[in-house]
């Protein structure tokens, strides 16, 4: 008998893009940048470009000082 559950969050009992949306504006403002419709889609398309990155190996994820 198994007692294990697994979930699909992401975009199947979560919103994730809306969630990420919201979040991305919160943080913008807080450190006082504008938020607009066409700051979402960059983000978007730049974080992408990031994961391809970290993926191949170009880039790691350990912080700079």
């Amino acid at each position: 008998m198994h007692h294990n559950f697994l979930f699909d969050l992401d975009q199947t009992l979560l919103d994730f893009h809306a969630s990420e949306e919201k979040a991305l504006g919160i943080v913008l403002r807080k450190n006082g940048l504008s938020f607009s419709d066409e700051v979402y889609p960059a983000f978007k398309a730049y974080n992408k470009e990031l994961w391809l990155e970290l993926e191949k190996g170009t880039i790691s994820r350990t912080a700079r000082p």
